[in-house]
C-alpha cells in the first residue's frame, strides 16, 4: 500500500512547504536534468579558483543588466539605510549550538531520492528530525510572530518535523522589505525558485530564527536581494553552489551574498547548507520565534 505524506524537503538545499510524497520508487520526485556544462557535485571538494570566477563573471554581468533595467533609486535606499540604521547591537542574540549531523549528504538526485523514500519507511533513523517530531509549532497569530524585526535582506532558517532529515535547521529564505515575503527555492508548485509568505512559515515550523548579514551595506544587500528575486521562476536541483541558473534555498541566499563580496559559508564546501549560514562567523541571529 502506498503511503503518503507531507514531506516538506530542506537541509542545505531543500525544503519550504509541505508537497506530497510516497516512499514508492515510481513517485520520487523528477527533478530537472542537469545542462551539459553543469558542474557535477563532489562530496569533498569546494569550488576550484576558476569556478569561482566565472560564477562572479556570471553574477556581475547579470547584476548589470537588473541594475540598467531596474535601478536603485535615491529614495529607496534613504528607506533601507534607515531600517538599518534602527538595528543596533543590542538587538542581536546570542547563538544557539546546534547539533552537527553526522552523516554524509546526498550528491546527486537519486541519492536524494533515496533519503526521501529513507525517512518516509524509517523515521527513527534520523538522529536529529525525530526530535523535531515532538515539536510542536508556536502560536504566531496576533502578532506573536516576530517578522516584524526583519529588514530588507535578512535570512529566516527555519526548523520542522516534517522536513529531509539533514542537518539542524531545513530551511531559509531571504525578506525582501519591498515585496514583504521571503524569496526561496523549493520543491514545491514546480520545482523552482519562489516566494513565500509569513503565513506558510508560521504555519510550517516549529522554530524560525532571524539572521543577519554582517558589515554588508544596505546598498550591497540591496543588490543581493535585487539578484536572488532576479532568479524567480529558474529550476530547482542539487547543482554545485557557483553553478548560477539552478538553485535550492540556501545556495540562493550565498550566491546574492557572495556576489557581493560576503561569503556566508562556514566550511567553503561545493555545497551550502542552512546550518553553514546559520553557523558562519558573517551571520549574526536577531530574533527566534
Amino acid at each position: 500500500m502506498k503511503k503518503n505524506f507531507i514531506l516538506t524537503l530542506s537541509f542545505a538545499f531543500i525544503l519550504s512547504t509541505f508537497v506530497p510524497y510516497s516512499a514508492n520508487a515510481e513517485n520520487s520526485i523528477n527533478f530537472p536534468p542537469p545542462r551539459e556544462d553543469e558542474t557535477p557535485i563532489s562530496k569533498d571538494n569546494g569550488p576550484t579558483e576558476q569556478e569561482l570566477d566565472k560564477f562572479q563573471e556570471e553574477y556581475d554581468k547579470e547584476m548589470q543588466a537588473i541594475l540598467d533595467e531596474n535601478p536603485i533609486s535615491p529614495e529607496e535606499m534613504d528607506q533601507l539605510e534607515a531600517e538599518k540604521a534602527e538595528r543596533s547591537d543590542a538587538d542581536y542574540i546570542e547563538k544557539e549550538k546546534v547539533p552537527t549531523d553526522p552523516r554524509s549528504l546526498p550528491t546527486n538526485d537519486q541519492e536524494l531520492n533515496q533519503m526521501m523514500e529513507e525517512a518516509e519507511l524509517h523515521p527513527d533513523s534520523d538522529p536529529l528530525g525525530k526530535t523535531a517530531a515532538s515539536e510542536s509549532i508556536p502560536d504566531r497569530s496576533s502578532g506573536k510572530a516576530k517578522w516584524n524585526k526583519f529588514i530588507n535582506g535578512d535570512i529566516a532558517v527555519a526548523r520542522g518535523a516534517s522536513s529531509l532529515p539533514w542537518g539542524y535547521y531545513r530551511h531559509c529564505g531571504v525578506w525582501s522589505t519591498s515585496n514583504k515575503k521571503l524569496i526561496t527555492a523549493n520543491i514545491s508548485n514546480g520545482l523552482k525558485v519562489q516566494w513565500e509568505t509569513q503565513t506558510q512559515w508560521n504555519k510550517s515550523y516549529s522554530k524560525i530564527k532571524g539572521v543577519s548579514v554582517n558589515s554588508m551595506s544596505a546598498h550591497k544587500t540591496k543588490k543581493a536581494v535585487k539578484y536572488m528575486i532576479a532568479q524567480l521562476g529558474e529550476p530547482y536541483r542539487l547543482s554545485a553552489k557557483t553553478v548560477s541558473y539552478s538553485w535550492y534555498c540556501s545556495k540562493l541566499a550565498w550566491a546574492g551574498y557572495k556576489g557581493q563580496g560576503t561569503d556566508i559559508d562556514k566550511d567553503g564546501g561545493r555545497y551550502v547548507t542552512v546550518d553553514d549560514i546559520y553557523n558562519d562567523n558573517n551571520t549574526k541571529v536577531f530574533t527566534s520565534f
